[in-house]
């Protein structure tokens, strides 16, 4: 992608075309005929070039757009240890997310309980977080006599 090479093809049509209308009287047909020719991929080159620039725009502005989202990403997310909330607004909390596969990957892998004691699992790395309301099971020892 050149605008200034954009410029010049323009430049060239537009001085191609200027040729032509200012002396269609005293050019034979071949001349004509071949200035038409040189108008035609002059706009041809320029057509090209504009298709290339379009494309690029079209590129830039994908990007940009997941760099604002990245960017709102990372400024609504919050660590609680073990583990990241989404939060939209000030009462809005999604989650939880993954520490590890967000911290490394940048990757949002909702988290997903295991029982009902406040233990969490990813399933994309296979970690395994304890919220602040885990309690260990208990284990009862059975003392059974034959």
């Amino acid at each position: 992608m050149d605008f200034s090479l954009l410029l010049t093809q323009t430049k060239t049509a537009v001085d191609i075309a200027k040729f032509i209308n200012n002396s269609s009287d005293t050019l034979d047909k071949s001349e004509q005929k071949l200035k038409l020719a040189e108008l035609i991929e002059a706009l041809a080159d320029i057509k090209m070039e504009t298709a290339e620039i379009k494309s690029l725009m079209i590129k830039k502005d994908e990007d940009i757009i997941k760099l604002r989202q990245q960017l709102h990403l990372k400024d609504n997310m919050e660590y609680e240890a073990p583990y990241y909330w989404s939060i939209d607004g000030k009462n809005d909390k999604d989650g939880p997310f993954c520490q590890k596969c967000y911290d490394v990957d940048k990757q949002l892998i909702r988290l997903q309980k295991v029982g009902s004691n406040d233990l969490w699992s990813c399933h994309n790395c296979s970690g395994k977080f304890k919220g602040k309301n885990y309690r260990a099971p208990s284990r009862t020892i059975n003392h059974q006599f034959f």
